[in-house]
């Protein structure tokens, strides 16, 4: 028995070189912030540029069709604004904005830090299991899976518009909506049990972050 208990309190050197999940989203919540302030100027510039003269044509052109700029959620005006150029125009910004994170976190992950600015800033570095560097194509890979649950958010959202009820409805209306969410929670928080703290997509690019971080200066 106290054999057993010194085994559990003695930190395994094995697992203590990989980031805990708390270290882990601490450095996400930095790099969300990041990547949040990068979005807003995209916005700001695109809407500068061309997306603000867009938007004011559209409502001056719903108006003179409507005699109102306010839409409403009927048959006559959700066919007029999704033939009108303007849809086209708010897909574009979309992608830009969430083209901004594609390149942030592949950029960086890829770079010579190995790490995005808030890893880095928690001593942190993604590597191949073979202690590797990784390389941009598997950067973006592993990034474009580690957003996947963000699609079930999308789906959740439209599924309470579409049925007319709260999000908590929205998710045990139906047990594949159930299932589904608890496969997009492990999806992210399945580090917790795993040896060295991989989540699913960590597993899936065969990746793991390290508690050490590059002596590269710039990631450049």
């Amino acid at each position: 028995m106290v054999t057993f208990i010194k085994k559990f309190l003695t930190p395994d050197p094995e697992r203590a070189k990989f980031a805990s999940p708390f270290r882990r989203s601490f450095s996400s919540g930095i790099d969300m912030f990041l990547v949040l302030i990068l979005r807003v100027i995209t916005i700001q510039v695109c809407g500068s540029l061309w997306y603000r003269d867009q938007m004011t044509k559209f409502l001056s052109d719903f108006q003179a069709q409507f005699g109102t700029q306010t839409p409403k959620s009927t048959e006559s005006h959700v066919s007029y604004i999704l033939g009108h150029p303007f849809v086209t125009h708010t897909l574009i910004l979309v992608s830009v904005i969430i083209f901004v994170g594609v390149i942030y976190y592949t950029f960086f992950n890829s770079s010579k830090w190995q790490a995005t600015p808030g890893k880095r800033l928690m001593s942190l570095r993604m590597v191949k299991n073979n202690d590797k560097d990784i390389g941009f194509t598997l950067a973006l890979i592993h990034y474009l899976l580690s957003i996947m649950p963000f699609a079930y958010v999308f789906y959740l959202v439209f599924y309470k518009i579409h049925n007319d009820i709260n999000f908590y409805q929205a998710i045990t209306s139906s047990r594949f909506n159930l299932a589904v969410g608890v496969f997009f929670v492990m999806w992210i928080q399945i580090q917790i049990f795993t040896k060295k703290k991989s989540t699913i997509y960590d597993i899936i690019c065969n990746t793991q972050w390290i508690k050490h971080k590059t002596n590269s200066k710039y990631p450049w």
